[in-house]
């Protein structure tokens, strides 16, 4: 924005000093100043925290145990500029009970968003190596790494650090947990990636091969649910991820998501939804020619949103992102036909390629 220039006589600069001087001096009867128009905080600037913000961080302080109060916290921390203050809240969190994966991800993710990826996968690893034992937390490590992997900005020397430091956090996964199905997952995906940047045509086919092997491998290793499973997911214990920051690129790559449906389970009327996420279909697995539908059932509070999950036909790799998309989901709560029980409504998302 260009300056904008004030022109003042040089017949008013004598007034206007004097009335300068006698408002500094606290003189009654002085020309009181202009008040100023209250200015939008300057970035990076850090604003007060609220009366809100603080009576969390009492009950915080209060039951430093409490990992939701502490997400609450630091949401709040981030969203007024205190970054500093958001991350000690996480750091605390996540020291006050180690083993707990989600925490040091929330940390990191912190990191990342603020653009600082190196920082981020160090938290993630020195907190892995202080818990050898904890495969989620290495293949934790991978999916970082992984993830990067899509940044357009970074050239192939990058990419070969990337890859080989994703493919050895899965190594420490699969030696904490062999049959650790999630770390099969992203080793083979890591492999295939490899593979599309090795010049040497025998590594190529070789890579490949490994990447194929562990995929047949991760598919039987990973039970299928049935509809009869008893086993329901709080959307509240697992909530879905924040949306990723925005890559370098990214612009540039063409998603593609699953077509989804649903219908109530249990011959009630269906809600009307008002909110729809639909899942994405991971670049790479589709790559790897994975393929189908997913479908899991959702229970619908009286508010209208998704308060717990339930697969029932799963594909590897599809149905993570199937429950994430599901769990975002609302309805109308005008449309729920009994408030004394939650609705259970059945979706379907098809994974299919485009043509």
């Amino acid at each position: 924005m260009t300056p904008r220039t004030v022109n003042i006589s040089s017949a008013a600069i004598p007034v206007c000093m004097a009335a300068a001087s006698l408002i500094s001096f606290g003189i009654p009867g002085a020309i009181p100043a202009v008040a100023q128009q209250p200015r939008d905080p300057r970035p990076n600037q850090v604003r007060p925290a609220t009366a809100a913000e603080k009576q969390v961080e009492a009950n915080v302080h209060s039951t430093p145990q409490d990992w939701r109060r502490a997400q609450e916290l630091a949401r709040l921390q981030e969203s007024r500029g205190a970054l500093a203050e958001a991350e000690a809240t996480l750091r605390r969190s996540a020291e006050a009970a180690p083993s707990e994966t989600a925490r040091w991800q929330a940390l990191a993710a912190l990191y990342n968003r603020g653009g600082h990826f190196e920082r981020a996968v160090e938290t993630l690893e020195g907190a892995a190596e202080r818990e050898p034992s904890n495969a989620p937390l290495h293949h934790l490590v991978a999916t970082f790494y992984f993830a990067k992997l899509s940044d357009a900005a970074r050239g192939p020397d990058h990419r070969i650090s990337y890859i080989a430091r994703g493919l050895a956090a899965e190594e420490r996964a699969l030696a904490a947990d062999p049959d650790f199905s999630d770390a099969i997952v992203y080793k083979s995906l890591l492999l295939r990636a490899e593979a599309e940047i090795a010049s040497d045509t025998v590594r190529r086919a070789a890579l490949i091969r490994q990447a194929d092997d562990l995929r047949s491998r991760a598919v039987r290793s990973r039970p299928t649910a049935s509809a009869t499973s008893p086993e329901w997911e709080s959307a509240t214990a697992h909530p879905a991820p924040p949306p990723p920051p925005p890559i370098a690129g990214a612009a540039d790559i063409e998603w593609v998501y699953a077509e989804t449906s649903f219908a109530a389970a249990d011959r009630m009327s269906t809600p009307k939804k008002v909110k729809d996420v639909r899942p994405v279909y991971p670049p790479m697995v589709m790559r790897l020619g994975v393929h189908g539908r997913v479908v899991i059932e959702a229970a619908i509070a009286a508010r209208g949103d998704v308060v717990a999950t339930r697969v029932v036909e799963s594909i590897p790799w599809l149905t993570q992102p199937t429950i994430d998309a599901v769990r975002q989901w609302r309805f109308d709560p005008a449309t729920i036909p009994s408030a004394a029980a939650p609705v259970v409504i059945r979706a379907e998302a098809r994974f299919f390629p485009e043509k």
